[in-house]
């Protein structure tokens, strides 16, 4: 399911019930509502004869994103302005689950679109306020290229509400920027791709006979020592230059050997989970020693959700047990005994034992799900009450304490209890014991566009990102800190890992891990994965996973900067470190270009047959 966030809805005080039905509709869909209508991005607005009395007492409507929702066709009474404009719906008496459905429709798109807009709109203004200095403009072309078709696809929406003119002035610069900047780099690739293909063809007149031009082609790219291939692609990078330290010419090895040192230096993944199709991926994290994931993945054809258990090595499922209805939200406990799920079927408890499931007595339905043991979870629900509930038949629950505002993460923590950071107001930020209500921390942090925050799992603190870009520390007895570690507009998550690691990313960006308090930073993480809607962190610290609509990726986390290979280590040495990186099975298109006997050298072997998974 697709998760928005921040969808207010406007509406007369006589309207009040169809609100209500309107805002449980959307929450039941995935939608996050938002209580306070001033720190929603998009508005749902009810057209009636009283628009005008409501629109007067909330102010700053018009530069949100709107969704009208007319209660007749073609109203005679007047409307304002901004409301006028779009994405008009109609509500229709005798047949609500068709406008509702309708509604969701026109709530769910164009959101990625008004979030463009809304960095553009923070760029343009930050430009013509320093008298158009082109050192704030936009030197990115796909970025620059983006606002411009967003400016073009949202004209109508916006050019009656802000001066559209400084917004396409800015883009208009940026693009005359980005575009010069990307022809000098055209030529400085023109000129090494020149290179690369005059040593192409010595190489073919060289060599008298060429067994597989696809495959030397192919191992040729890798082997050019270009370092964003070796850093983006390493496993793929340094399996290939393994075979050209084998195979090669002279020159082939050459180029290998600084192409394997540059992967070897990199991160690499443990594996990804692959549920196939018509699934999507709820949530997954490894267990301690790295040995097995569990996965929790939802079927819209089947209306229900499935746990499926893999082994990290070689992604093959060994189970996958069908759950009884909706889950979308699950934690294990320190000893990992019990997979804790949550979500519109309820609360539900899975022994990784035995596999039995229980379901667990809980009234509200759960919005977040932090196991504190196989026994007893913290659950937040919809309405941001935190709750301590007993997982035991018969079991209750008891209330800690309601949140006014907004949750940015619950976390059971190394001391056995469960925390949580939550946004009192904006820039106003507070450090809770979820397990009593009792309040730890409290810090005032200048607030970006995105609020993005975790809570430390080894220690009594937490970290939030600041309008500066970078991110803040809020500790007991402390006020707020920067850590001077730079992030970007689009930083929508962290996680923290144990001795001071901290994982910090977007939707959109690939994640880094930094060490705190030095700001060093130890490795780029997720690279398998091209939109992270979750990043969940082992309970040993050792390990992520990074949760993507479709699939996922496992990574280690790592404890220090990778040692750089020395330029004076023989073939023979860097074959054995490859051999060391590498791990599990490969699929045949990873290493269809390997002939048997350099599989064979390289200890390199097919996966086998995925074997059925059982399961009820």
């Amino acid at each position: 399911m697709t998760t928005l966030s921040g969808i207010g809805i406007v509406a007369p005080p006589d309207h009040h019930d169809l609100m209500c039905t309107i805002a449980d509709f959307l929450a039941h869909n995935g939608v996050e509502v938002q209580p306070d209508v001033a720190l929603a991005e998009t508005c749902v607005v009810l057209v009636t004869s009283k628009l005008l009395e409501v629109w007067a007492q909330r102010p700053g409507l018009a530069d949100k994103r709107l969704v009208p929702l007319a209660m007749e066709r073609g109203p005679r009474y007047p409307v304002p302005e901004a409301v006028a404009a779009i994405n008009w719906t109609f509500w229709e008496p005798d047949n609500p689950e068709a406008s509702l459905a309708t509604l969701l429709v026109a709530v769910s798109t164009r959101q990625g679109e008004w979030r463009t807009l809304r960095g553009l709109r923070v760029e343009a203004n930050a430009w013509h306020e320093a008298d158009r200095s082109p050192t704030l403009l936009n030197s990115e072309l796909p970025r620059a290229l983006e606002y411009k078709d967003v400016l073009e696809s949202l004209r109508q929406a916006i050019d009656k509400r802000e001066d559209f003119d400084k917004l396409e002035e800015f883009v208009t610069a940026s693009i005359v920027v980005a575009t010069t900047k990307a022809r000098k780099q055209r030529r400085r690739w023109l000129t090494v791709v020149a290179a690369l293909v005059v040593v192409g063809v010595i190489t073919a007149v060289l060599i008298p006979v060429v067994q597989n031009a696809g495959r030397t082609n192919r191992n040729a790219i890798v082997t050019s020592g270009e370092d964003t291939l070796a850093r983006e692609y390493p496993e793929w990078s340094a399996l290939l230059s393994g075979a050209q330290l084998l195979n090669g010419t002279e020159e082939q090895r050459q180029l290998a050997r600084l192409t394997l040192r540059r992967s070897l230096a990199a991160e690499w993944s443990l594996g990804s989970i692959d549920l196939g199709p018509g699934r999507s991926l709820e949530a997954s994290t490894p267990l301690s020693g790295l040995r097995s994931a569990v996965a929790l993945s939802y079927s819209t054809q089947e209306g229900r959700s499935s746990l499926v258990g893999t082994e990290v090595k070689t992604g093959r499922l060994t189970w996958r047990v069908q759950l009884p209805g909706e889950y979308l939200y699950f934690d294990t406990p320190a000893d990992e005994s019990v997979v804790v799920v949550g979500g519109p079927a309820g609360i539900g408890v899975f022994d990784l034992r035995d596999h039995s499931f229980r379901k667990a007595a809980f009234g509200s339905e759960p919005w977040w799900v932090a196991a504190l043991d196989a026994h007893r979870a913290v659950v937040v629900d919809r309405e941001l009450r935190a709750h301590v509930v007993d997982l035991d038949p018969g079991g209750g629950s008891r209330a800690t304490g309601d949140y006014d505002d907004r949750v940015l993460d619950v976390q059971a923590t190394e001391d056995g209890g469960v925390r949580a950071l939550i946004r009192r107001r904006p820039g106003e930020y507070a450090v809770v014991d979820a397990t009593t209500g009792g309040v730890l921390a409290t810090g005032a942090v200048p607030e970006p566009l995105a609020t993005a925050g975790g809570v430390a799992a080894d220690e009594v603190a937490a970290f939030v990102v600041g309008a500066d870009h970078q991110v803040w520390r809020l500790a007991p007895n402390e006020q707020a800190t920067p850590t001077g570690v730079a992030v970007s507009d689009r930083t929508t998550l962290i996680r923290s890992g144990h001795a001071g690691r901290i994982v910090v990313g977007g939707e959109a960006q690939r994640p880094r891990v930094v060490q705190l308090p030095s700001g060093v930073e130890l490795g780029v993480v997720c690279r398998e994965t091209p939109l992270i809607k979750d990043i969940r962190v082992t309970h040993d610290g050792a390990a992520v996973s990074c949760v993507g609509p479709r699939q996922n990726s496992l990574w280690s986390l790592p404890s220090g900067p990778t040692p750089v290979v020395s330029d004076y280590a023989d073939d023979g040495h860097l074959l054995d470190l490859l051999r060391e990186r590498m791990h599990g099975c490969w699929k045949e298109t990873q290493i269809e270009n390997l002939d048997a006997d350099t599989r064979a050298s390289l200890g390199v072997h097919l996966c086998g047959p995925v074997p059925a998974p059982s399961g009820r």
